[in-house]
């Protein structure tokens, strides 16, 4: 029988590699380490993984805007552990406490970086655990500065920067914490990141909201959807304008506007 330790050292990896060989469309690919936060340190925790180099800005703005305490990337050997490290302190907020780096090369996994803040359960096992790890320093903050402002990081598409995980509608109210809305022409996934433009909102995003639970109808989905956080007000102009929009994916939400504008 395995020691506790064994146990939790390989649901530790073992939640690393679902996350590296799930499907690029399963948005709840990074699930089993945030369980592994909760139920061995009861702290929030999220991860991500990086296949290329031109996801690592999205990447980390994706899994920072939670405003967790500890991070996990796990990132293909080709990408420039430099250049993800130049957006971590970029974009690093008080109460993020470790970032861990892992190297994936499609066979194994090998924590290479720790960036903390300070020392923490989380971050001490880390070093325990991988003894040849490289240690660097998180910048400190005087001032929190949980979550990302969305004005800044606007796309909230989910894993794969997908544009399915804007929906739009006729009306919304998010005035509630929970609200349950009926979607003709999205597949949502159960756990998924959403945000929600709206004709009754002036198009505004407001907040981030989770799918709750997804009932599939003959021609629909009625979808229950939690509100995550609020964010700061922005506008769909700002959206478009973004650098997290290519022009493909640009020129579907004006389409869509157009249609429901009408």
């Amino acid at each position: 029988m395995m020691d506790a330790e064994t146990v939790k050292y390989d649901s530790f990896i073992n939640s690393l590699e679902y996350l590296v060989n799930a499907k690029s469309q399963d948005s709840t690919k990074g699930k089993f380490v945030t369980q592994w936060f909760a139920d061995y340190y009861n702290v929030p925790g999220k991860a991500s993984y990086i296949r290329e180099q031109k996801q690592v800005q999205n990447r980390v703005t994706e899994q920072f805007k939670h405003g967790v305490e500890h991070i996990v990337f796990v990132c293909h050997v080709d990408v420039s552990l430099n250049g993800l490290a130049k957006q971590i302190f970029e974009y690093a907020y008080q109460e993020l406490q470790s970032v861990l780096v892992v190297v994936s090369d499609n066979a194994s996994l090998v924590p290479v970086n720790l960036l903390i803040s300070s020392a923490s359960d989380v971050s001490k096992y880390y070093e325990e655990q991988f003894p040849d790890i490289k240690k660097f320093e998180l910048p400190k903050f005087e001032q929190p500065t949980s979550q990302l402002e969305v004005k800044e990081s606007p796309a909230v598409y989910g894993e794969d920067d997908d544009i399915t995980n804007i929906i739009i509608l006729e009306n919304f109210k998010d005035d509630e914490d929970i609200v349950t809305v009926v979607i003709e022409s999205a597949e949502l996934s159960l756990g998924s990141e959403l945000i929600v433009l709206a004709k009754s909102l002036d198009f505004k995003v407001k907040a981030i909201w989770i799918v709750d639970s997804v009932e599939q109808q003959e021609t629909s989905q009625k979808v229950k959807l939690r509100k995550a956080f609020r964010t700061n007000e922005v506008t769909v102009d700002e959206l478009l304008e973004s650098d997290f929009l290519d022009v493909s994916q640009k020129h579907v939400l004006k389409e869509k506007l157009g249609e429901i504008s009408k």
